[in-house]
């Protein structure tokens, strides 16, 4: 591995942990790196903006990882942040233009492919095609299955929370159960309130098995308890702007 290579995987596993200020210090470090390694930090660095629901600083972070880039990787790398901006301001049109760009150069890498899935199954749910999105989820899962837990533990919960919202009625949360034993394992903070939020959707829909409607109330707080820790690492203005998000304040309402 190369100490670009090692770098970028630290700033992510920090990122994946909730430890935003501390990955971007990482990605900083890149700053001097070749082209490449400079388009795949702004795209980190979108992506995690766009976790706090900071969509317009990530939407420039992608630009300009599409600017940087000089390979397939890199440039599907940032195709896929900007269609992920895209889905989070409902410009599904805009997001499957960038998905289409993305999926020739996405072919060769698994992380890029679950994340072109990942960000598939996204648009699917915000245009109502909660099967395709169930598909997308799956085809992330076998993309990534081999390689890395932190990314099969994210795709368990597209599916799952795909599966919710379909018309069919079986109850679901075995998938999602694994999912969270994977990211208590891992400590993967960023992972912990978007499960928090699938168990309470599945739950209030009556959707949920009754193994996760014992321990959904265990999920929530610690979805809460991650909300918390982000925005404890977040510098002022940013956390005020996570805490107000959406996601934050259902959960911290829920935990009282």
């Amino acid at each position: 591995m190369t100490q670009s290579a090692a770098l970028w995987s630290d700033a992510a596993e920090a990122g994946a942990r909730g430890d935003y200020l501390a990955a971007w210090a990482v990605l900083d470090r890149l700053a001097d790196a070749d082209a490449r390694w400079q388009s795949l930090a702004a795209s980190m660095r979108g992506s995690h903006l766009r976790q706090i629901g900071d969509v317009r600083a990530a939407r420039e972070w992608d630009a300009q990882a599409l600017e940087s880039a000089n390979d397939a990787e890199s440039r599907a790398e940032a195709l896929i942040g900007l269609a992920a901006d895209d889905v989070a301001d409902a410009h599904a049109a805009a997001a499957r233009s960038h998905l289409a760009l993305a999926a020739d150069d996405a072919a060769d890498d698994w992380r890029t492919r679950t994340r072109l899935a990942w960000v598939t199954a996204e648009l699917s749910l915000l245009a109502g095609a909660p099967l395709q999105a169930v598909d997308a989820g799956e085809r992330a899962l076998s993309a990534c299955r081999d390689h890395s837990p932190r990314h099969v533990a994210k795709s368990l919960l597209i599916v799952e929370a795909a599966r919710g919202t379909t018309a069919s009625p079986d109850l679901v949360g075995e998938g999602l159960l694994r999912a969270v034993a994977l990211i208590r394992a891992g400590g993967w903070v960023s992972l912990q309130w978007p499960a928090a939020l699938i168990a309470d959707d599945l739950v209030r829909a009556q959707r949920a098995t009754p193994q996760l409607v014992s321990e959904a109330a265990d999920i929530r707080a610690e979805g809460a308890a991650a909300v918390r820790a982000i925005g404890d690492g977040l510098p002022a203005g940013l956390r005020e702007g996570w805490l107000d998000g959406p996601a934050a304040r259902r959960l911290l309402a829920s935990d009282g």
